[in-house]
C-alpha cells in the first residue's frame, strides 16, 4: 500500500472495514432514525471501483450491521413499539435500494466502457501495457530500493545489536574474572579449614581410642576392685558369724561362772558347817577343821576369780559389743561400697561401649 497508494484494492478492504465499524457502533449508541443514511456517501464512492461483486458484498455487509442495531436496540433499549418498527422496516429497505442503484450504476459503467472502438481499445491496450511495463519496472525498481533500505537497517540493528552484546560480553568477563578470584580466595580458605578439621579428627580418633583404653584398664580394675569388695563382704559376713559364735559361747561361759560362783558360796557354807562342827568335836576334829579352813580358803580364792572372771567378761562383753556395732557398719560401708562400685563398673562398662 505503501508503493501503490490508493490504486492496491487492500486500501478499499480497509477503508470499507474501517468505516464499517465506526458505522456500526454509530447505529447501535445514537437515537437518530436516520443515522443508516451515513454510510451511503462513502459507500457510493466505491462504485468507482467498477466491481459489483465487491459492491454486493458491501451492501449485505450493511444490511446486517443494520440488522445488528435494529436487534441491539429491541433487545437493550426496548424499542418495540409501532413507529419504530416501521423506521427499522425503512431502513433495511433504503439499504437494500442504494445498494441495487450502486450495483445498477457498476454495470451501466461496465456496458459504457464497453461501447468503445476497437481501435481506442487496443491503443488503450498498448499504452495500458506500456504503463504497466514502465509502472512494473518502477515498481520493482522501488522494491529493490525498500529491500536496500531494509536490508540497511537491519544491517545497522544487527550492528548495534552485536556492539551491545559485545559490550556486555566485556562486563560479564570481567563479573567471571573476579568471581574466579573469589572463588579461587574461598577453596583456598576451604582448603586450610579441612586440612584443620581432619588434624582435629585424627586428634579425636587418638583421644578416643586412648579413652578407650583407659577405660578398658578402668573396667579390668573396677572388676578386680568388685571381687575385692566381694571377698571382703564375705569375709565380714564370716566375722559376723564367728562374733555371733563368740556371743553364744560368751554367754555360756557367763552362765558357767554363775554356777562356779554358787558352787564357791555352798562350799564356803560347808566348810564354816564343817568348823563349827569340828569345834563341837573338841580335840577329835582338829585335823576335820584344818581341812574345813582350807576348804573355805579355796572357796574364797575361787569366788575372787570368778568374780574377776566376771568382771573380765563384762570388759569383754563391752568390747563384743563395740566390736559388733563397728562391722555392722563396716558391713554396711562394705554394701554402699559394693553397690557404687557395680554402678562406676556399669558407667565404665557404658563409656567403653561409647569409646569403642
Amino acid at each position: 500500500m505503501r508503493v501503490k497508494g490508493k490504486a492496491d484494492d487492500r486500501y478499499r478492504l480497509d477503508l470499507v472495514i474501517g468505516y464499517g465499524i465506526f458505522y456500526t457502533f454509530l447505529l447501535c449508541t445514537t437515537e437518530s432514525p436516520i443515522a443508516f443514511t451515513y454510510i451511503l456517501p462513502v459507500v457510493s464512492l466505491l462504485v468507482l471501483y467498477k466491481d459489483q461483486r465487491f459492491m454486493i458484498g458491501c451492501g449485505i455487509a450493511n444490511t446486517i450491521s443494520v440488522i445488528i442495531s435494529i436487534v441491539y436496540r429491541l433487545v437493550v433499549l426496548g424499542c418495540n413499539s409501532a413507529s419504530d418498527m416501521k423506521n427499522y422496516q425503512l431502513q433495511v429497505s433504503c439499504i437494500v435500494l442504494c445498494y441495487i442503484g450502486y450495483v445498477m450504476s457498476i454495470r451501466h459503467l461496465v456496458e459504457s466502457d464497453g461501447a468503445l472502438t476497437d481501435s481506442i481499445k487496443a491503443d488503450l491496450s498498448r499504452v495500458i501495457t506500456t504503463v504497466e511495463q514502465v509502472k512494473t519496472a518502477s515498481n520493482t525498481i522501488m522494491d529493490g530500493i525498500t529491500v536496500v533500505r531494509e536490508l540497511a537497517t537491519e544491517n545497522k540493528h544487527g550492528s548495534d545489536v552485536v556492539v551491545q552484546g559485545m559490550d556486555k560480553l566485556s562486563d560479564n568477563n570481567e563479573q567471571l574474572q573476579n568471581r574466579t578470584s573469589s572463588s579461587q580466595e574461598m577453596t583456598t580458605d576451604i582448603s586450610s579449614q579441612v586440612e584443620n578439621v581432619a588434624s582435629l579428627i585424627n586428634n579425636m580418633v587418638e583421644l578416643t581410642a586412648e579413652s578407650g583404653r583407659h577405660a578398658q584398664d578402668s573396667s579390668v580394675d573396677l572388676e578386680s576392685l568388685v571381687q575385692t569388695v566381694g571377698t571382703m563382704s564375705e569375709l565380714s559376713t564370716e566375722v559376723e558369724h564367728i562374733l555371733e559364735d563368740f556371743k553364744n559361747e560368751f554367754e555360756t561361759v557367763k552362765q558357767e561362772t554363775g554356777t562356779i560362783d554358787n558352787i564357791s558360796s555352798q562350799t564356803n557354807l560347808l566348810a564354816l558347817n564343817a568348823s563349827i562342827e569340828a569345834a563341837r568335836a573338841g580335840e577329835a576334829g582338829k585335823g576335820f577343821s584344818v581341812v574345813a579352813e582350807q576348804i573355805r580358803t579355796l572357796s574364797t580364792e575361787t569366788k575372787e576369780s570368778s568374780g574377776q572372771i566376771t568382771e573380765a567378761l563384762a570388759r569383754l562383753d563391752a568390747i563384743s559389743g563395740k566390736m559388733t556395732s563397728s562391722i555392722e557398719e563396716t558391713l554396711r560401708l562394705i554394701q554402699l561400697t559394693l553397690e557404687k562400685v557395680m554402678q562406676t563398673g556399669n558407667n565404665v562398662s557404658k563409656i567403653t561401649a561409647d569409646s569403642a
